[in-house]
């Protein structure tokens, strides 16, 4: 049994655009690139990771010691720190001069800088360095105490405005210059390193006796500091500063704590908060 088909028009032939066709291509070649690129990708960051793990379990190695004489005739340092490049370290003196050096030789970078007062003539009589070595806690002979920092200003030089004997430094060495360390960093700059100090307002620890040990730490209002005086008090100051909003100016309260010190036979010779 044959069953009539009805006739509506002429037939359509059905058949793909060259746009299509090609868009089609286009696609697959460009998804299976993103993912050639992208198992690519993880296996880089693997590769690198797997870099940075492997020396983990290398044994240990110290390099060679490098020994040179300081130039200073005086009393032994009783602070000192580098910076985090190893090119120029600096010293404190009993004499209350802070000294820069070279890392390479040893020799004197720059003029002295003083953390003794210009207002009085006390003396520096303690002082103590943070942990992390961002900031000094200084004790004076008048029974006050200063905190502050010795830190590393940095400046980036580009190679065509150096000075000539500068120009052709060679990677990673370093060099003193204009009362610093200049040294050729890979990018083809020179960093330009100086000592600078900062120090805050004086803190009083409530008596005129001088400072034998010191100690501080930033707390969460301002630093706390311990000291120990020539009196034989110990005491814990507490400092909070703020800002005025009118005058702009850092206001400064200490509250002074005296703590109760068992007796001893030998003076204490360390102090740590």
């Amino acid at each position: 049994m044959s069953t009539d088909r009805s006739f509506t028009g002429r037939s359509r032939v059905r058949t793909t655009s060259p746009t299509i066709w090609w868009t089609d291509r286009i696609a697959k070649h460009v998804i299976a690139i993103g993912g050639i690129g992208t198992i690519a990708a993880v296996l880089l960051v693997f590769v690198f990771l797997l870099s940075v793990a492997i020396p983990l379990f290398r044994p240990a190695k110290v390099s060679e010691s490098t020994t040179w004489s300081t130039p200073w005739k005086t009393n032994g340092a009783i602070l000192s720190a580098v910076n985090e490049y190893r090119t120029i370290g600096w010293a404190l003196f009993p004499a209350g001069k802070i000294h820069g050096y070279s890392l390479t030789d040893g020799s004197v970078i720059g003029e002295p800088i003083s953390v003794l007062s210009e207002e009085n003539s006390s003396e520096l009589s303690a002082a103590a360095l943070s942990i992390d070595g961002s900031f000094i806690t200084l004790g004076f002979s008048d029974g006050t105490i200063r905190q502050g920092s010795v830190s590393f200003d940095t400046t980036f030089v580009e190679l065509a405005d150096a000075e000539p004997a500068l120009r052709d430094l060679p990677e990673n060495e370093a060099r003193a210059s204009n009362g610093g360390i200049v040294q050729r960093i890979p990018n083809g700059l020179l960093r330009h390193q100086k000592l600078k100090l900062t120090l805050d307002p004086p803190v009083s620890t409530g008596g005129s006796a001088k400072v034998l040990l010191i100690d501080g730490i930033n707390g969460k209002n301002g630093p706390i500091l311990a000291s120990l005086t020539a009196d034989g008090k110990l005491r814990l100051s507490a400092v909070t500063r703020q800002t005025n909003l009118l005058t702009d100016e850092v206001e400064q309260t200490v509250e002074n704590s005296d703590l109760p010190l068992a007796k001893f036979t030998d003076p204490p010779r360390y102090l740590l908060v």
